[in-house]
């Protein structure tokens, strides 16, 4: 039965970005306002977005809403299980962007350092800039192409620009770039497989705000 959950705390928050996970099954299910409600992904698989009336289908002034059923492994598809549920705050559905070489769609929280971003790189083979809506340079971005299967793309601070991490992988970090560059308004991506010929590409974009997060590295001394 379709249903809504209320966060509890002691201030409401209007997510604009949600991540579940059910405690007996495998796959996390990410939605955004960028991309809208029943729009899900996946951040442990290569799939591409996919709809469903049975996951998320409204986005609440503090909580969300849950469709009716659908498969089992939807987030309200089997009765009885236990999921959790992450929300973060941007600023709203997202507007409009012409910062950069591609026009984007921007929904940035600079208070907390968090904005989500939609865009279509183009078939030209050239590199492209978007627009990151920060006011100051991301950390760390997660990448994903939404219309066709494959990896989720991490670049991060503490390795170099030349090299990523995978969400949906348990391969060592790789040289097959994307990122090259990013300016206080801009991140720039090499066209490759996943950020080429016109596919809509959605990227989670962080910057280093003191008391909301932090981004770093450490080295082991199995001690």
């Amino acid at each position: 039965t379709a249903f809504d959950v209320t966060f509890g705390g002691n201030s409401d928050l209007a997510p604009d970005w949600l991540w579940f996970k059910s405690l007996i099954a495998s796959n996390h299910f990410l939605y955004d306002k960028v991309r809208g409600a029943l729009k899900t992904i996946s951040s442990d698989t290569s799939a591409a977005q996919a709809t469903s009336a049975g996951s998320l289908t409204a986005f609440g002034t503090d909580g969300f809403s849950l469709g009716n059923g659908g498969s089992n492994n939807d987030i309200n598809g089997v009765a009885g299980t236990a999921h959790i549920a992450w929300g973060w705050a941007a600023n709203g559905a997202g507007s409009s962007n012409s910062d950069g070489s591609l026009s984007s769609t921007v929904s940035a929280n600079q208070t907390a350092g968090f904005s989500i971003v939609t865009a279509t790189p183009g078939i030209s083979g050239s590199n492209d800039t978007i627009g990151h809506g920060l006011g100051i340079a991301p950390k760390m971005i997660i990448g994903k192409n939404t219309n066709f299967s494959d990896n989720w793309h991490v670049y991060h601070s503490a390795i170099s620009p030349a090299t990523e991490v995978r969400l949906n992988s348990t391969s060592a970090a790789t040289t097959t770039s994307w990122q090259s560059a990013s300016t206080s308004s801009v991140f720039q991506i090499k066209n490759g497989a996943w950020t080429n010929g016109g596919q809509v590409c959605l990227f989670y974009c962080f910057a280093e705000i003191p008391g909301y997060s932090s981004f770093g590295s450490y080295v082991a001394n199995a001690n």
